[in-house]
């Protein structure tokens, strides 16, 4: 089975850009389909998922910095918790606001499985309790949101069986990573926290600098993921322009995405065999 979204919310996860993704993969990467592919920034996994559904045969690394890996593992804790709370909430509509006693009454469902030992996926929790795609990262984090919602908490999570299956997973700085294969052939699969956005979802910090840092290591060839509201691409123009051979001669595929409003992001790519299939 293929997914053309990851199985548990994520942040800035690429299912908006999966077709082209996939598109890209097969007609550009072809010649790389036995190499190794480094998705860095790995999120909720879906590159690598899908890079190693298209090239079984490729070695794929996921980094998995925000342990996402972990909150697939402990699906079926967190669907017992989702049942444990229905009771609750199947007596409101959809987005409907949730009374300040249900509202407790759900806090101490969960404290009772924090005190039982289970893992919390706060994230997926949160994603049915809280309006408008907030999410909670922590205990804090959620206990902090005065108002509950009610988004979708009686549809059971399915299992993400066989999501990373094949996949190597990594837990480790991005840029170390990717230094660790600086004398190899790879593929570089780029998708960092955008710059001029919102960060909320990620476990890092990620600033001008580290982006900068990151721009220094980028070699073809490569994927790189970014958005209009970074203004990558005048600042890759002028990279060329004074010189900068990873980025000379680059292709881009855009899409508009519209979660609250309409942006474009692009992949901006070098497969490093133009011309070759």
């Amino acid at each position: 089975m293929i997914y053309n979204a990851a199985p548990l919310p994520f942040q800035g996860q690429k299912r908006n850009f999966i077709k082209q993704f996939r598109e890209l993969i097969k007609d550009e990467f072809r010649a790389h389909r036995n190499g190794i592919f480094i998705d860095a920034f790995g999120g909720s996994g879906l590159l690598s998922h899908n890079i190693k559904q298209i090239y079984p045969n490729a070695r794929v690394i996921y980094n998995d910095y925000d342990n996402y890996s972990q909150r697939l593992a402990n699906i079926e804790a967190t669907n017992e918790i989702l049942q444990a709370i229905e009771p609750i909430t199947k007596k409101y509509k959809k987005d409907e606001k949730v009374s300040g006693e249900d509202r407790e009454k759900i806090i101490k469902i969960i404290d009772e499985y924090i005190k039982r030992g289970y893992f919390i996926d706060w994230i997926t929790l949160s994603s049915k309790l809280l309006f408008g795609g907030k999410y909670a990262h922590n205990e804090d984090e959620l206990k902090k949101e005065k108002t509950f919602y009610v988004k979708n908490p009686k549809t059971p999570l399915r299992q993400a069986d066989g999501y990373l299956k094949g996949v190597e997973i990594a837990h480790k700085d991005a840029m170390e990573l990717i230094k660790e294969f600086e004398n190899k052939d790879v593929v570089l699969v780029l998708d960092p926290p955008y710059l001029q956005t919102s960060k909320a979802g990620y476990k890092c910090f990620w600033g001008l600098r580290d982006f900068l840092k990151l721009i220094r290591l980028v070699r073809e060839p490569f994927i790189f993921f970014s958005s209009e509201n970074s203004d990558i691409l005048p600042y890759i123009d002028d990279l060329v322009e004074y010189g900068d051979e990873a980025f000379k001669g680059y292709s881009l595929k855009q899409a508009i995405l519209t979660n609250g409003q309409a942006k474009t992001d692009y992949m901006i790519y070098k497969s490093g065999v133009r011309g070759l299939f």
